[in-house]
């Protein structure tokens, strides 16, 4: 566990050199400004359109985190061979990927947080109350970027190219975002005797992202049913277990 959060010390440290965590930084600022543009339309338009915007970036910000840091942070170690001098370290290759693991998800909830802050200063200077419903929001889409995350580190520790395992990465966000349609249509329209069979082969090694999808439900003024959080939560440590597991066993494995 010391070794987890030294790597994950270390990774921040680096990270803060990053010019992506940077330009996420300054994205993320720059949304004060822009959610203040919207003074043409009525105060009710407002409000609607600064959380669904700010939410909606949110989600896109941590999908191109999800996407591409994973892969920079194991990738770039064996590109740059410094990989062989922590291993050469009393710390294991789980021990180093999940400290990675822990300090992405860090940088994650950093980013989300900025973006938070900037919302809720952005409600303030209109006059907007600040509800709690926002907060589940953003929890929300906390808990879907770190369910992805597990994927993503499964792809870093293939041997494969980073372009490769960009894509792999966000083609499961796809097929996670329309898994509800995909199972209800093999329930419907496909004629074999083992439909059942696919749907959990399908709900075992694809995320269910729909079910955090909370934004629109919240921007609409609908309310949020506290209960769909907490499956979600298990939802989100289940396959987090699924996927680490693999993850830790392929890099374990893997002969660098």
């Amino acid at each position: 566990m010391k070794n987890i959060f030294h790597i994950a010390s270390l990774e921040l440290k680096r990270m803060r050199r990053n010019q992506m965590a940077w330009f996420v930084v300054l994205i993320s600022a720059f949304l004060l400004f822009l959610m203040n543009q919207f003074n043409y339309f009525s105060i009710e338009e407002q409000f609607k359109m600064i959380k669904d915007f700010s939410l909606g970036i949110m989600n896109i910000v941590g999908l191109l985190l999800v996407v591409y840091f994973p892969v920079s942070l194991i990738q770039d170690d064996i590109k740059e061979k410094t990989i062989f001098s922590i291993l050469s370290t009393p710390v294991s290759k789980t021990s180093l990927l999940l400290g990675k693991a822990l300090a992405f998800a860090i940088l994650l909830l950093l980013t989300i947080c900025i973006n938070t802050i900037s919302l809720i200063i952005i409600l303030k200077m209109k006059g907007a109350p600040i509800e709690i419903d926002i907060f589940y929001a953003v929890l929300m889409i906390y808990l879907k970027n770190l369910t992805l995350t597990g994927y993503a580190f499964i792809f870093a520790v293939l041997p494969l190219s980073s372009f490769i395992s960009i894509f792999l990465t966000f083609f499961v966000f796809c097929l996670g975002t329309v898994k509800t349609y995909f199972e209800s249509m093999l329930a419907n329209y496909v004629n074999i005797d083992f439909p059942f069979i696919i749907q959990k082969i399908t709900f075992v090694l694809i995320p269910n992202l729909k079910i955090f999808d909370v934004v629109e439900k919240i921007t609409l003024g609908k309310n949020f049913d506290i209960k769909l959080l907490y499956f979600s939560f298990l939802h989100f440590i289940g396959i987090s277990m699924l996927t680490y597991f693999l993850a830790t066993i392929m890099f374990e494995k893997q002969e660098l």
